[in-house]
C-alpha cells in the first residue's frame, strides 16, 4: 500500500521551491531595469538635439567646427582647379625680337607707330589684304619688335632694294605716327591714312604718295622729303633743314620754315594758307585765295599767283615777292 503521508509532505516543500524562483526573476529583472535607468540618467545631453527654445550656443565649438571646415576645404583640391589642369595652355605674348623672313601675323599687328633706327629702307604696301597683313625683314641685319603699339625696327641695309616691308591695307592704315632718325627711308605708295604724323629726324629719303586727311610733317634734318596727296583737310609743316616738296589739294595749310630749309610747295594748293619763314629759309608756293605771311631775318619767299586776300609782314632782310 503506498505512503501517501509521505506525497502530502513534499507538497508544501515544492511550492515553497517554485516561489523562490518566482521571487529570483523578479528580483533580476528590476536590477536589469534599475541599471537601465541610472544609464539613461548618465546620458550627456548636451551631444543631443537641442528642444528646448532657446538653444544655448557654445561659441568655442561653433569656431573650432568652422576652422576645421575650411582647413579640409583648403586641403582638398577644387574642380575649378582640376578644371584649369586639364585646359589648353595660354598662348605665350612674347614680342619677336629676332630677325628674319619669317612675318608675324594676327593681333600682333595691332601697332600704330613705327620707329626706325639705322639706315633701313622700309616699305609701306597697302596693296595687301587684311588677311595677309605682314611684317617683313627682307635680311638678317634687320631686327624688329612690338613694345606695346609701336613696331620698333633697327638695323643696317642689305643688299635688297628694300629692308622692310609693312603690306596689308588694315596694318599700314593703321599707322598713325612715324619717327624716322638716323639714315632711315621711307616709301609709299595708294597710302590712305586717316591721321598721318611724319617726325624725319634723318637723312635717307621719303617718298610717299596717297590720301592724308590730317597731315603733319616735322623736318629736322638734311634729307629730302616728297608728299603727294590727292587730298586733304589740314596740313602743318614745319622744316628746320633739308628740301621738301608738297603737292596737292587742302582746305588749310600751315607753313613753318626756318634755318637753310628750302620748302617747294608749288603745286600745293590751299584754301586757306598761313606761313612764317625766318633764317635763311627758302619758300616757293602757290598763291592761296586766303593768304597770311610772316617773315623775318634773310627769308626769301616767292608766291606764284596773286591771292585773293593776302596779309604780309616782313621785317630785317627778308623778301616776299608775288609773281602774277
Amino acid at each position: 500500500m503506498p505512503n501517501f503521508q509521505l506525497f502530502k509532505c513534499h507538497v508544501p516543500l515544492a511550492r515553497l521551491v517554485f516561489s523562490a524562483v518566482l521571487v529570483s526573476a523578479f528580483a533580476s529583472v528590476f536590477a536589469k531595469q534599475t541599471s537601465l535607468d541610472t544609464a539613461i540618467g548618465q546620458v550627456d545631453m548636451s551631444q543631443q538635439l537641442c528642444v528646448t527654445t532657446p538653444c544655448p550656443v557654445n561659441h568655442q565649438k561653433v569656431v573650432q567646427a568652422k576652422n576645421a571646415a575650411y582647413s579640409s576645404m583648403a586641403s582638398s583640391p577644387s574642380p575649378a582647379s582640376a578644371s584649369t589642369q586639364d585646359a589648353a595652355p595660354a598662348i605665350s605674348d612674347s614680342q619677336p625680337e629676332d630677325s628674319g623672313k619669317l612675318a608675324y601675323r594676327g593681333k600682333r599687328q595691332a601697332f600704330n607707330q613705327l620707329d626706325c633706327h639705322g639706315n633701313l629702307v622700309i616699305l609701306l604696301d597697302p596693296s595687301g589684304t587684311k588677311a595677309k597683313s605682314t611684317v617683313q625683314a627682307a635680311s638678317g641685319l634687320v631686327s624688329y619688335k612690338e613694345h606695346g603699339r609701336i613696331l620698333k625696327v633697327s638695323g643696317q641695309h642689305g643688299r635688297a632694294p628694300v629692308d622692310v616691308i609693312i603690306s596689308g591695307k588694315d596694318a599700314v592704315k593703321r599707322i598713325e605716327s612715324v619717327n624716322l632718325y638716323d639714315g632711315c627711308s621711307l616709301h609709299g605708295q595708294d597710302l590712305h591714312q586717316p591721321l598721318w604724323q611724319l617726325n624725319s629726324q634723318t637723312t635717307g629719303e621719303v617718298k610717299l604718295r596717297g590720301m592724308f586727311e590730317r597731315c603733319t610733317v616735322v623736318q629736322g634734318a638734311n634729307n629730302q622729303i616728297d608728299m603727294y596727296w590727292v587730298g586733304a583737310n589740314a596740313v602743318d609743316v614745319v622744316t628746320r633743314a633739308g628740301q621738301m616738296r608738297l603737292a596737292g589739294a587742302v582746305e588749310h595749310a600751315r607753313i613753318r620754315s626756318s634755318g637753310s630749309s628750302q620748302l617747294m610747295v608749288r603745286q600745293l594748293r590751299a584754301q586757306n594758307a598761313w606761313l612764317y619763314a625766318t633764317g635763311g629759309a627758302y619758300v616757293e608756293l602757290f598763291g592761296s585765295r586766303r593768304f597770311i605771311v610772316f617773315a623775318d631775318g634773310a627769308a626769301q619767299i616767292l608766291v606764284n599767283g596773286v591771292p585773293v586776300l593776302m596779309s604780309e609782314l616782313t621785317t630785317q632782310r627778308s623778301m616776299l615777292v608775288v609773281d602774277g
